[in-house]
């Protein structure tokens, strides 16, 4: 039963709500430059996403943390892109507000947004269980009520969604979803905010740090028995998809280096899913390599390397590099 003035007045609403979070944006600038010791983002990129709805200016917006990591382990984590939100001209916030992980350990990406005059809904992409996956993040009068996965943490999730207001605290997410066969479907979720929680708790950072040392105990015996199955169960997924066991089996095959001793230590870093792990090992060399022959006294070699595991499925896995410091799969 709309009529055409009823349509020409939300739009003129609308266009109001973003000429205030456009002034709110200009101010904001000034306040950051005044008062920069205070603010513990920068402004963020070039996209600000204003949520028209409510009754106050409020914007979504990605930003990296303003301080450089300067302890180790922050700086083998390196600096992630957050989703930030701010409402009435008041500083950043985070939209995991309360999130007890920091800044350096995953990065998000804005997809959409929808909202009532209370509340508003934020849709986003999150790598905190290293795969990529859609999220939500419910917030009622400029704080975050809740937030959680939509899919389990080992469910891959495409970077394509939407978000719209059904009722009350009910929004209703849709977006796609690959099955293992190959097809992609469209899914749809009604997610009430009030209710919103990560129901996948994280293991305790001793917990993980056990599971760690147990798996690169058995990951060494694994290398030292040439049990080529258990070694590539250490594979991350990303890079299982992209090198199928068959090539990696045949490759060790045609190599045939012995492993004579193997042994790994890890640390799990800044109480994330990720550690940084350094392996010695000892090996030989057959007799000959790729059509060159080898001397006896050539055979026998040691060899360290380090880099990057993550946890995932309950269960910590090598990051594989394409490259000498290109990793498969990025958080």
């Amino acid at each position: 039963n709309a009529t055409p003035a009823d349509g020409a007045g939300r739009l003129a609403g609308r266009a109001e709500a973003i000429l205030d979070a456009l002034r709110f944006v200009e101010d904001h600038q000034i306040e950051v430059r005044s008062r920069p010791k205070e603010i513990k983002y920068d402004r963020g990129g070039q996209f600000i996403w204003p949520v028209y709805t409510l009754k106050h200016p409020f914007f979504f917006t990605t930003a990296l943390p303003k301080e450089t990591p300067k302890d180790e382990d922050a700086q083998l984590l390196g600096v992630r892109q957050n989703i930030l939100y701010s409402i009435d001209g008041k500083e950043f916030k985070r939209a995991t507000e309360g999130d007890k992980f920091n800044d350096y350990t995953y990065s998000q990406f804005y997809i959409w947004h929808d909202g009532d005059k209370d509340t508003a809904m934020l849709l986003f992409l999150d790598k905190r269980y290293m795969l990529p996956q859609l999220w939500v993040s419910y917030i009622r009068d400029g704080k975050v009520v809740g937030y959680g996965p939509i899919e389990k943490p080992w469910v891959e999730t495409p970077v394509f969604g939407s978000v719209v207001h059904v009722k009350d605290s009910i929004y209703r997410v849709y977006y796609l979803h690959k099955k293992q066969d190959g097809r992609t479907v469209l899914r749809a979720v009604d997610i009430d905010g009030e209710k919103l929680h990560n129901p996948y708790p994280y293991p305790s950072l001793s917990e993980r740090e056990k599971r760690l040392k147990e798996d690169l105990e058995r990951f060494s015996q694994c290398q030292v028995k040439n049990d080529l199955e258990c070694i590539y169960s250490y594979f991350d997924p990303v890079a299982q998809q992209k090198y199928p066991f068959g090539t990696f089996k045949q490759n060790a095959e045609n190599f045939k280096v012995e492993i004579k001793e193997y042994t790994c230590k890890g640390k799990v870093l800044k109480d994330s899913f990720i550690a940084w792990v350094q392996c010695e090992y000892t090996y030989k060399l057959p007799p000959r390599l790729m059509g060159i022959e080898i001397r006896e006294q050539d055979r026998q070699r040691k060899d360290k390397s380090s880099g990057y595991w993550v946890y995932i499925k309950d269960q910590w896995r090598m990051v594989f590099q394409s490259f000498p410091g290109m990793n498969l799969i990025q958080w």
